[in-house]
C-alpha cells in the first residue's frame, strides 16, 4: 500500500519516512505523484489545515494521504505566528525572512519571557472515509540569533528544553526523538499499527477456530432452507470448507475496504477462495 504525502519539503519528507516508512510499501511526495498543486490552507487551526490538505490529496489520487500542519506559538506574541508560521513574512514561505521578522518582533522581550512551543497535527485520510489524527508538542524558547546548520524553518532560533540546545544544532535523530513532528508521527505510527493489526487479528481468529467454522456451517443450513437437505448430507469437512469459503470472502472484502484496495480486485480474490474450497473438498 502506498502513501501520498501532501508536501514537497525534503526535510519533512525525510522525517516522515524515517518513522512511518515501515507501514507502507512506498511514500510519495506531491512531486512524485506528478501533481502541480498549491493547496490553500484556509483553516483557523492546525487540525483544520492538516485535514484540508490530506483530504485534497486523497480525493485527487484515490490513495491513502497524509498531511501535517505545524505552528510555532510564542507566548510573548500572543501565540503568533501560529497557523501562519510558514507564511509569517509573506506568501513566499521564506524561512530566513520569517526568522528575521520573529526576531524583530521580539527585539525588546527579555529572555525569561521568550518562551514558545512548537505543535504539529498529523492527518491521515483513507479512501473509505476513515480519518486518523495525532498531535505532538515540544516546549522551548526563542534565542536572540540563529545558530546551527541542520533543520529548517524556525529551527535555528528554537532552543529546545528537552535537547538542551537549538534544534538546528542537533542531528536528525536527536530532533526526531523529541520534536513536535516526531512525537505526532510516533502517535500516528501507533494508530496505524492498531488499525492494520486489528484486521489481521480478526483474520487469524476466524481461520484458526474450528468452532466458528462449524457454527457458520450450521447457520448456513438454517438461513438457506432450499439448501438445507443438501448441506445436512455433506461430510463435516465439506461443511467446514464451505463455511471457510463464505468467511474468507467476507474477510477479503473487509480487507479491500480497510486497505483501500480497488473493488475490481474482489472477484479475483473470490476466485482464489473458490480454489481453496475445491482443494479442501477433494
Amino acid at each position: 500500500m502506498k502513501l501520498a504525502i501532501a508536501s514537497n519539503n525534503k526535510h519533512k519528507l525525510t522525517e516522515i519516512k524515517g518513522i512511518l516508512g515501515g507501514c507502507f510499501d512506498e511514500l510519495l511526495s506531491i512531486k512524485d505523484l506528478g501533481l502541480d498543486i498549491e493547496i490553500d490552507e484556509t483553516g483557523t487551526t492546525l487540525l483544520e489545515n492538516a485535514l484540508i490538505k490530506a483530504r485534497t490529496i486523497r480525493d485527487m489520487t484515490g490513495m491513502v494521504a497524509l498531511a501535517d500542519d505545524t505552528g510555532l506559538m510564542v507566548d510573548a506574541l500572543g501565540g503568533e505566528p501560529g497557523v501562519y508560521s510558514a507564511r509569517y513574512a509573506g506568501e513566499e514561505h521564506d524561512d530566513q525572512k520569517n526568522n528575521q521578522k520573529l526576531l524583530k518582533n521580539l527585539a525588546d522581550v527579555p529572555d525569561e519571557k521568550r518562551t514558545a512551543h512548537f505543535a504539529t497535527v498529523i492527518a491521515v485520510c483513507f479512501p473509505d472515509g476513515t480519518e486518523l489524527t495525532s498531535e505532538g508538542r515540544v516546549e522551548g524558547k526563542i534565542t536572540y540569533a540563529p545558530s546551527g546548520t541542520t533543520g529548517f524553518g524556525y529551527d535555528p532560533l528554537f532552543y529546545c528544553f528537552d535537547m538542551g540546545k537549538v534544534f538546528a544544532e542537533g542531528t536528525l535523530e536527536e530532533k526526531n526523538a523529541v520534536s513536535h513532528r516526531g512525537r505526532a508521527l510516533r502517535k500516528m505510527l501507533e494508530m496505524l499499527t492498531d488499525k492494520f493489526s486489528t484486521l489481521f487479528n480478526c483474520f487469524f481468529i476466524v481461520f484458526t477456530s474450528e468452532v466458528n467454522l462449524s457454527i457458520s456451517a450450521n447457520c448456513l443450513c438454517k438461513f438457506i432452507p432450499p439448501l438445507e437437505s443438501c448441506i445436512i448430507r455433506m461430510p463435516l469437512s465439506i461443511k467446514l470448507s464451505l463455511a471457510s469459503l463464505i468467511t474468507l470472502s467476507i474477510v477479503l472484502i473487509t480487507f479491500c475496504i480497510a486497505f483501500s484496495v480497488s473493488p475490481k480486485v474482489v472477484p479475483c480474490l473470490t476466485n482464489l477462495a473458490s480454489l481453496f474450497f475445491l482443494t479442501l473438498s477433494k
